[in-house]
This record gives C-alpha cells, sequence and structure tokens, in this order.
C-alpha cells in the first residue's frame, strides 16, 4: 500500500489525487483548505457581517460541522468573517441566526433540508471527489503527479 506523499508523513494512503496518494487527514486538510479558499474567495476576504476588508477573514460555517457534516466543504453552508464577527456569533449563536434570517432569508432552512436529504442517501462523495469539484470550482487545475511517487 503507499504511503501519503506528504514527505512528512508515513500513514498509508487512501485518497488518490492526481498529484498521488494522500492519508485521511492530509487529504481533509487539502479539501478544508480549498474549501476555505473558495468561500474567501467567493466573499471577497470581505466580512459579510460588518464589512472589514483589513483584518482577513475565517471560513465560518452557517450550520456547524459537528450539525451538518454533509455539508463540511459546501460553500453554500459557509462564509467569510472576520474573526471579531465569527468569535461574537460563535459565543452567541442566536444573534447569528437572527443575522442570518433577517439577512440571507430561507438559508438555514435550505441548508438543513439538504443535509436531511443527503444524510437520508448516506452518500458523501470521497475526500478525493470533493478536492476536485473544489478544484474546478476554484478554476484551479490539478497538480501533476511527481515522477516515483507511486
Amino acid at each position: 500500500m503507499p504511503t501519503c506523499v506528504r514527505t512528512d508523513c508515513r500513514a498509508a494512503a487512501r485518497a488518490r489525487l492526481p498529484e498521488g496518494w494522500y492519508c485521511n487527514a492530509h487529504a481533509d486538510k487539502l479539501a478544508d483548505r480549498l474549501a476555505h479558499d473558495l468561500v474567501l474567495d467567493r466573499d471577497a476576504n470581505v466580512c459579510q457581517r460588518c464589512g472589514d476588508k483589513s483584518s482577513g477573514c475565517q471560513w465560518a460555517h452557517v450550520l456547524a460541522r459537528r450539525v451538518a457534516p454533509y455539508l463540511r466543504r459546501d460553500p453554500d453552508n459557509a462564509l467569510a468573517l472576520c474573526a471579531a464577527c465569527h468569535g461574537e456569533f460563535t459565543l452567541h449563536p442566536a444573534r447569528f441566526e437572527k443575522w442570518l434570517d433577517r439577512e440571507r432569508p430561507g438559508l438555514r432552512q435550505r441548508l438543513r433540508d439538504r443535509e436531511r436529504m443527503m444524510e437520508r442517501r448516506a452518500v458523501t462523495p470521497s475526500v478525493a471527489q470533493q478536492v476536485a469539484d473544489l478544484r474546478d470550482m476554484l478554476g484551479i487545475a490539478a497538480p501533476a503527479q511527481q515522477e516515483g511517487m507511486l
């Protein structure tokens, strides 16, 4: 069995990507980074609540990952928030829900419905497929496989 392409990792590789095989942990990190980049790019790295452009934004989930695991990397389930707004909404979820319902009516319900539908299907795209989809959405070509990796 191949090992992860990351030179600092000796774990068994399970996710095959165009550039080589990744262990589950590194494939998950790559997919999360791509989803993060997609959301911040889409939102122009501007806090969607306060409009802050200067402090850099964070990838904030509308429905928490523990509540909606099937939507973990779904761009519709995330938005760019500055650290202050993200922190406030994390500490005061009712404020976040009220703000979302006012600014993006129906979004939470649509996401809950999508999560339930995906949960009923119980089919989640592989991490490799999620990485490919996110790269497509970002317009990023997959890196070429390096020689001697497999």
